[in-house]
C-alpha cells in the first residue's frame, strides 16, 4: 500500500513474473481486498485484468475462487470484456464455476449479464461439473434459474460428474423444487435413469427429500426411465423412501 502511495506509475502494476503472474494476481491469491481495489485505480489496471498465469488463472477467477466477491463487482465494472469471463484455468474451471462453488450470488448472476456468458454454460471441469451442476449443488436456485433462462441447451443439463450427480440431482437434494421441475420441463432431459455412486437415482432422492410434486412429475415423464426398483447403497427404494417423508 505504501508502495502504491508512493508512487503507484513507478510500481509498473502491468508487469507479470516469469508465470505471467501480476501484483493483482497475489493480491487476490492472498485475499488483499483493499490492494487489489487500490491497484485497480492505477494506470494499466485494464492490462491487469486480461494478465493469464502459467495455470490458466486471470484475476476474475482468482477473485472468484478466494471469495472476494466487492472485489470481483469492482473488476466487472472497470472492464468485463478484459476480464475474459470464458477464461479457464488449468483445471477446466472458469470464474462462473469459482462464483458457483463459493455461493457468490451475486456476483455469478452479474457473470450471466456480461457478453460471453453463454459460452461458459456448457464449460465441464476436471470433476465433470458445469457451472448448473455447481449451482444446484450450492443450493444457488436463483442463479440455477437464471442459467437455464439465459441458454437452457448450452447448459447440458444431462452432464454428470465423476460421482455420477446430475443437476436434476443436486436440485432434489436441496429441495430447490422449482429448479427441479424446470429441468423436467427442459427438451431432451435424459437424467431419469442416471443412478449415482451411492445408488440413487433424481426419483429416489426427489422422494427422499419430501418433493412429491416433483416425483409425480418425473414420473409423468417417464416412470420406466425413473427405474422405481432401484435401491440405494442403505438397500432404500423410492417407495420407501416416500412413505418415510
Amino acid at each position: 500500500m505504501a508502495m502504491l502511495d508512493l508512487n503507484a506509475v513507478a510500481c509498473k502494476i502491468d508487469k507479470c513474473n516469469a508465470d505471467n503472474e501480476t501484483a493483482l494476481y497475489w493480491a487476490c491469491e492472498k485475499k488483499l481486498a483493499n490492494v487489489a481495489t487500490l491497484l485497480l485505480r492505477c494506470d494499466g489496471a485494464r492490462d491487469t485484468l486480461a494478465a493469464i498465469s502459467s495455470t490458466g488463472y486471470t484475476p476474475l477467477i482468482l477473485a472468484c475462487k478466494r471469495g472476494l466477491d466487492d472485489v470481483v463487482m469492482a473488476f466487472l465494472d472497470l472492464d468485463a470484456v478484459a476480464c475474459s469471463i470464458d477464461a479457464r484455468n488449468d483445471d477446466n474451471e472458469t470464474a462462473l464455476h469459482w462464483a458457483c462453488m463459493k455461493k457468490l450470488k451475486a456476483v455469478a448472476l452479474r457473470l450471466l449479464k456480461c457478453d460471453g456468458a453463454q459460452d461458459t454454460l456448457s464449460v465441464v471441469d476436471k470433476e465433470g461439473d458445469t457451472p448448473l451442476l455447481v449451482a444446484c449443488e450450492r443450493g444457488l436456485g436463483d442463479v440455477a434459474m437464471a442459467m437455464l433462462d439465459l441458454d437452457a441447451v448450452a447448459c447440458c443439463i444431462d452432464t454428470r460428474n465423476v460421482s455420477s450427480q446430475t443437476a436434476l440431482y443436486w436440485a432434489c437434494k436441496k429441495k430447490l423444487k422449482d429448479v427441479a421441475l424446470r429441468l423436467l420441463s427442459c427438451e431432451g432431459v435424459d437424467t431419469l435413469s442416471v443412478i449415482d455412486n451411492e445408488g440413487a437415482t433424481p426419483l429416489l432422492v426427489a422422494c427422499e427429500r419430501g418433493l412429491g410434486d416433483v416425483a409425480m412429475a418425473m414420473l409423468d415423464l417417464d416412470a420406466v426411465a425413473c427405474c422405481i426398483d432401484t435401491r440405494n447403497v442403505r438397500n432404500q427404494t423410492a417407495l420407501y423412501c416416500a412413505r418415510r417423508s
